[in-house]
């Protein structure tokens, strides 16, 4: 992204996008899902995997001098 966010507003996804009414807070969202309370997830689907970790058995006591300095 050489232009940063002038080349975000020109994409064409952008094209019909009003970006003083924006800034302004005057731009009505196009859907605004209902929420019971802010940690309502009831819009998000429940038919989905956690991916396992192939990694976790590899983090072991036997492994952690592989990491040494990494973290400060």
């Amino acid at each position: 992204m050489k232009l940063g966010v002038a080349e975000i507003k020109r994409h064409p996804f952008f094209a019909k996008t009003n970006w003083q009414r924006l800034e302004k807070k005057l731009t009505q969202a196009p859907y605004i899902p209902t929420v019971e309370d802010p940690f309502d997830v009831s819009n998000y689907e429940t038919d989905w995997e956690v991916p396992a970790n192939e990694h976790a058995a590899l983090n072991t006591a036997a492994t952690a001098h592989l990491f040494e300095g990494f973290s400060s």
